[in-house]
């Protein structure tokens, strides 16, 4: 099977969100850092996170997701992260992540920070 960007990175991403929800990174940026630094990423991209709110959209990032989960039932990484469909249904940008922690209005069920 051919890796296509949205096959190979949106799951990427879509774990990144994770590791924000549990406190793994610190900061969409600290994502960024890693992965241009790190692992390749090409930094005139300027990291995963960024190239999926700038160059994607996150409504587009998660509709596909959504639908790669449809075809996908039983593969884990096409489970889209809570705060991805947050920021993506309620239109914010990245920069409002923070907001959609829990302790800060966002993410039922999720311990304080």
């Amino acid at each position: 099977a051919i890796c296509t960007p949205r096959r190979c990175l949106y799951p990427l991403v879509n774990e990144a969100f994770l590791t924000l929800e549990e406190s793994i990174s610190a900061r969409p940026s600290d994502v960024d850092v890693i992965y241009t630094n790190g692992y390749g990423f090409p930094d005139w991209r300027g990291g995963p996170m960024f190239w999926a709110e700038t160059e994607v959209g996150l409504p587009e990032l998660l509709a596909t997701i959504r639908r790669y989960q449809k075809l996908h039932p039983n593969v884990p990484h096409w489970r889209p992260s809570q705060l991805l469909v947050n920021l993506a249904e309620s239109n914010e940008p990245l920069s409002a992540w923070e907001a959609h922690l829990p302790g800060r209005g966002g993410l039922p069920g999720r311990s304080k920070l």
